[in-house]
């Protein structure tokens, strides 16, 4: 059936979703078919102009989500040929609206961008004070994520390309950054496959429409927004929230959403600081993390990590990492990320936590009662909370008892996880299809597994580098 009225001015979009519907009202029947006949007849018969026939094509696909790549895959191998399992996977997406009975869902592994950090297909705050290092910390990421790198320890499992959103700076001061962060790892530049695009205007509405796109077309495997402040433009606005979060969410891949914390009033906990506006930038976000600064000596930042949101499993404990910038002539030309026990023990950067878990490893083994007589000044209860997040944190086991006092000592495989310490290989791993490390399948020394996360040379059970 050919329709045509748009000709006459019906909008792509509204156009778009009346084939949607009219088309899922038969999913067990012939809708491949359909979709195909309106994709390749009724479109170009809807709209002469190229731009409407995009915008009408991108709508259309979503409702059956679908890429312009997906569909394409799809009606070159010939849907008919594939198996009916994935037949039947195509079928359940598209009945979005339709109850489901749970146990003849088979449930599939969770998809992980970070494994225990950034889930796949999901949103991820990121939130702390101006000036703290979000942008800096995003780039990392973005770093590890192009190359297979760990991030802080944790295995990625999907490397890709990212699509940095910036509407707070500008692309040549990002540039200027990305090849900071780049030094700092060891690399003489950095790998390819960062793609940025500035925003002038709120994520909302008609302005998502150039995300979306943009996200199906790259495919990345995480985009990253910066900042939610700017892509809302009303942070204390409920319905705008929601409304972004909504689109954030239904986009193909992993989201970073980076945001600002509210002014400090008096007695606020430390552990109550929330994303700045609406509430519901928490609710609707999968994961949450507030990057704390603990202390400084000069070039060196001491940051924490904290995990105060999980959808999909425990909370991680604190992950400290000490970030240093170097400098020539005033300008920042490298940043450097270490993280372990080795930056906790910096004092000047992590202080009374830095000085527990260093005397810990200096006595070899220790309980509570122990440490009291060197913290002069320090109440039981405080030096209690260190230990517990250094525990949390994976520096400390549990050596045994003595009477109902607990043992500790420093776990004997922390050690500095040092960006300049392991330079990755700087060529594009994200989008070329020959994989430059396929014959370099070694074993790793901790876990004696041989399978690597795909295009790097690290262990995708424990993100330990795998010789080859």
């Amino acid at each position: 059936m050919s329709i045509s009225t748009s000709r006459n001015g019906l909008a792509p979009r509204i156009w778009a979703r009346e084939q949607a519907r009219r088309i899922r009202r038969d999913l067990t029947g012939n809708w491949w078919e359909e979709l195909v006949a309106v994709v390749e007849n009724d479109l170009p018969a809807a709209f002469g102009d190229v731009v409407r026939r995009h915008l009408a094509l991108s709508e259309l696909l979503r409702a059956f989500r679908m890429t312009v790549r997906d569909y394409e895959r799809l009606k070159g191998n010939g849907v008919e040929r594939h198996s009916d399992i994935l037949i039947k996977d195509v079928a359940m997406s598209l009945k979005t609206t339709a109850p489901v009975d749970l146990s003849e869902v088979a449930p599939t592994p969770r998809e992980w961008v970070v494994r225990d950090v950034i889930p796949a297909r999901h949103v991820t705050n990121l939130y702390a004070d101006s000036g703290v290092g979000k942008s800096y910390l995003a780039l990392y990421l973005a770093m590890c994520t192009l190359t297979g790198k760990p991030f802080a320890g944790h295995p990625v499992r999907k490397s890709g390309l990212v699509l940095y959103l910036d509407g707070e700076l500008d692309a040549e001061e990002q540039a200027r950054r990305w090849w900071a962060v780049a030094r700092g790892a060891g690399l003489e530049k950095p790998p390819a496959g960062l793609v940025y695009k500035r925003f002038d205007h709120p994520l909302l509405g008609e302005g998502f429409t150039f995300v979306e796109n943009l996200a199906q077309n790259l495919d990345p495997a995480l985009v990253i927004v910066d900042s939610v402040g700017k892509a809302v433009g009303k942070p204390l606005d409920a319905d705008a929230a929601i409304a972004l979060y909504a689109k954030l969410d239904a986009l193909p891949c992993a989201v970073l959403a980076i945001d600002h914390t509210p002014k400090p009033f008096p007695d606020m906990p430390a552990d109550g600081v929330r994303e700045f506006g609406s509430a519901y930038k928490r609710h609707y976000a999968r994961s949450a993390f507030l990057l704390e600064r603990h202390g400084t000596d000069g070039s060196t930042l001491g940051l924490v990590l904290k995990h105060q949101k999980s959808s999909f499993g425990r909370l991680l404990g604190d992950i400290h990492l000490a970030m240093t910038f170097t400098e020539e002539a005033g300008e920042v030309v490298a940043v450097a990320f270490d993280f372990g026990a080795a930056a906790v023990e910096n004092i000047e950067l992590f202080g009374t936590r830095g000085e527990v878990l260093r005397a810990i490893r200096e006595r070899g083994e220790a309980t509570i009662a122990d440490l009291m007589p060197d913290f002069e000044g320090v109440d039981r209860r405080t030096l209690e909370r260190h230990v517990s997040a250094l525990k949390r944190a994976g520096y400390l086991d549990v050596a045994g008892k003595r009477g109902k006092s607990t043992i500790y000592t420093v776990r004997g495989r922390v050690e500095l996880i040092s960006d300049t310490a392991t330079p990755i290989n700087s060529m594009s791993l994200c989008r070329s299809t020959d994989d430059p490390f396929a014959d370099m399948r070694g074993v790793c020394l901790r876990c004696n597994e041989r399978e690597t996360v795909a295009g790097s040379l690290y262990c995708a059970s424990c993100g330990q580098e795998v010789s080859p």
